[in-house]
């Protein structure tokens, strides 16, 4: 694609919500595979997992910002049970990282996991901390909660879509909604009952097992398939794990294609 306007999202978060982060990668390459052509603009996930180098003679949080928070068009902010690490001057790396880009009027989308936790495995200190924090901002901020991946995987990408909308692009280049996108999607009903299982699972993990006798698909503790040869019954599984690759909605996570992860638009599939 030559002339794309390219613009750059920083994702922040403290350490306990990896599973949003990775959502928010594959959302937004997924955003690109969908509109880049018709829209000429090129979404680009950084962090400082990714994009940030060891250099001395500076402290971390000063090395992240010059690195990579000063090349962010937007940020993304997830927070659940923690704040982060204190820095210099602020709570954390990522509540310093948000006020820095919001004050030179950059948009920034924050989302808060609600989903209850036992209290003995939690950080007091942080979660306490955190909690002062989402106060703090109630008067100043537009945040969005969330109880679950699903949800927040297909709220993530109506927002995003609605900020492109309105601030990148011009009244001829308006996109639509994802779930027009999704109508067009048409998969067995084994797939969909797969996928509804996969979509409970905490790892987000499906294995396929290949034996002398059988097949099997497995996910969230449930498994699909047969002890004894049965052709109808492996084409069946077979034609699902197909279908859910074909329409990006799992991907395979190694050569053997025995395992699958599901991906943003895999959460994205169903209305809770």
């Amino acid at each position: 694609m030559y002339n794309a306007r390219v613009y750059s999202i920083m994702i922040v978060s403290p350490s306990d919500v990896s599973q949003e982060r990775e959502i928010v990668k594959q959302t937004i390459y997924e955003w690109n595979s969908i509109h880049s052509d018709k829209t000429n603009i090129v979404l680009q996930p950084i962090g400082w997992d990714i994009n940030s180098f060891p250099q001395m003679g500076k402290h971390p949080q000063e090395a992240i910002n010059q690195q990579v928070l000063e090349k962010a068009d937007i940020l993304v902010a997830l927070f659940w049970t923690k704040i982060g690490t204190k820095t210099k001057e602020y709570e954390s790396g990522s509540v310093e990282e948000i006020t820095k880009h919001v004050d030179l009027g950059k948009d920034a989308l924050l989302y808060f996991n609600t989903l209850p936790v036992l209290a003995k495995s939690i950080d007091e200190e942080q979660y306490d901390s955190l909690i002062e924090y989402k106060k703090s901002i109630q008067d100043k901020a537009y945040y969005f909660e969330y109880d679950s991946l699903t949800s927040f995987s297909r709220i993530f990408f109506r927002h995003l879509s609605l900020l492109i909308n309105d601030k990148y692009l011009d009244v001829n280049q308006k996109i639509p909604d994802f779930d027009s996108y999704f109508s067009k999607v048409s998969i067995s009903e084994k797939a969909v009952e797969i996928l509804k299982e996969l979509i409970k699972d905490t790892r987000g993990v499906l294995s396929k097992n290949q034996y002398l006798s059988g097949y099997s698909v497995e996910t969230n503790g449930h498994e699909f398939g047969t002890d004894k040869y049965d052709p109808r019954i492996i084409a069946s599984l077979e034609e699902a794990i197909q279908q859910l690759e074909e329409y990006e909605l799992i991907i395979s996570t190694n050569n053997k294609r025995d395992l699958f992860r599901i991906t943003a638009k895999g959460y994205k599939y169903f209305n809770e």
